[in-house]
């Protein structure tokens, strides 16, 4: 399909790169038109989600779950088994059977949330009121739940790989180390320094604003309206 269309557009350059190294499409078939990340502000926030599964306003880190090897979940998991009591709460978006799977939640105790079955309203209360966002991925063609996490209110800490600095520049926390103990210091930042948490959401946040996908479809609209003039 890629040698075969007339143009390929995809969400960043990164990955234009990935489609070229691996002989997908050329280079001068290839358009870039970023992602919109702006639709979860369309609902409004419903902060019962906090109460229901005990947590309170900064004081858990939230992760969405996965068991793809290239998000690198573990080591967050490792880096909170590294911290010293009293620490934040690990909340994490996955399926309801996820404390089952991980022999390391037994570690962690009630410091570990799986939260499960939530809605786009529970999601934004979630991002509004962690105290960071973390995303460990390896790679990723555009970094999406990082640009949602700071539309909704959380500062991220994520890795330098992949889209990731083309789509956030420097307005995140990055990690590149795989190392838990990294992560974990990182994570303690926020917690220990004050005024980190406002003034990282602050430059995030502007940044964020921009991919909205008003832009997005007038970007798209205008590459295909190009193919169609030709």
């Amino acid at each position: 399909a890629g040698r075969m269309a007339r143009r390929v557009i995809t969400v960043s350059q990164f990955s234009s790169e990935m489609l070229q190294r691996f002989r997908v499409a050329r280079a001068s078939k290839i358009a870039v038109v970023h992602n919109g990340a702006n639709h979860l502000l369309r609902t409004p926030s419903d902060h019962s989600v906090l109460e229901s599964f005990g947590l309170v306003p900064h004081g858990y880190v939230l992760m969405l779950g996965s068991s793809f090897a290239y998000k690198n979940t573990e080591v967050i998991y490792e880096a909170f088994s590294r911290m010293e009591r009293p620490r934040p709460k690990l909340a994490v978006v996955a399926r309801a059977d996820l404390r089952q799977t991980l022999k390391i939640a037994d570690d962690l105790g009630d410091d570990f949330v799986a939260l499960s079955d939530i809605s786009d309203g529970q999601l934004r209360s979630l991002y509004e009121n962690a105290l960071v966002f973390v995303q460990p991925a390896k790679t990723e063609g555009f970094a999406m739940t990082q640009l949602e996490a700071l539309n909704a209110g959380s500062p991220v800490i994520t890795t330098p790989f992949g889209s990731m600095r083309e789509v956030l520049a420097d307005d995140v926390v990055y990690v590149e180390s795989a190392s838990p103990v990294a992560w974990r210091d990182a994570i303690l930042r926020f917690r220990d320094e004050p005024g980190l948490r406002a003034s990282t959401l602050a430059l995030g946040q502007a940044m964020a604003a921009k991919y909205t996908w008003q832009r997005t479809s007038d970007a798209l609209w205008q590459k295909v309206a190009e193919v169609a003039a030709s």
